[in-house]
């Protein structure tokens, strides 16, 4: 399911791909219990995720709790048959760059949706302290001093 591909020359500690890796690929397994538990197994007790401006109300989420409830929120919106993948990692000084695809059907109204985001994220100790969302994953990449 992961493809890690498109190292920058400096390496990362392979534990840093792993936790990114694990925490994005969670979004495939959304329930509460496994929200809770991954963020805990992944994230810093204070970190930040800030959302893509272009998402609907978007807005910065800090502490563990904060985060936690937001990503249980997308279970929400998007429902119970997710799949997601990272397709790609790449490190960009400090950074990880995780391309992510999403896809499955909307709770509710069952529209399908398929798209693959960007996120630059930073660990701290092994885990994500800081992630911004990017809707462009070219953004992402541009962001992180990466462009194509």
């Amino acid at each position: 399911m992961v493809a890690a591909t498109g190292y920058c020359t400096k390496t990362m500690p392979g534990e840093n791909f792993e936790t990114v890796r694990r925490f994005f690929e969670s979004i495939g397994t959304p329930r509460q219990a496994t929200i809770d538990e991954t963020l805990r197994e992944t994230t810093t007790e204070n970190v930040i995720y800030m959302e893509d401006p272009q998402w609907p109300g978007s807005a910065t989420f800090r502490g563990r709790e904060a985060v936690t409830k937001c990503w249980a929120s997308y279970d929400e919106l998007m429902g119970e048959a997710i799949t997601a993948s990272v397709t790609e990692l790449r490190t960009a000084g400090d950074q990880i760059v995780a391309t992510v695809r999403v896809a499955g059907k909307t709770r509710g109204s069952g529209v399908p949706f398929d798209h693959t985001w960007g996120y630059v994220c930073e660990t701290k100790g092994g885990k994500i302290s800081f992630f911004r969302a990017y809707f462009d994953r070219t953004e992402a990449l541009e962001a992180a001093g990466l462009g194509e």
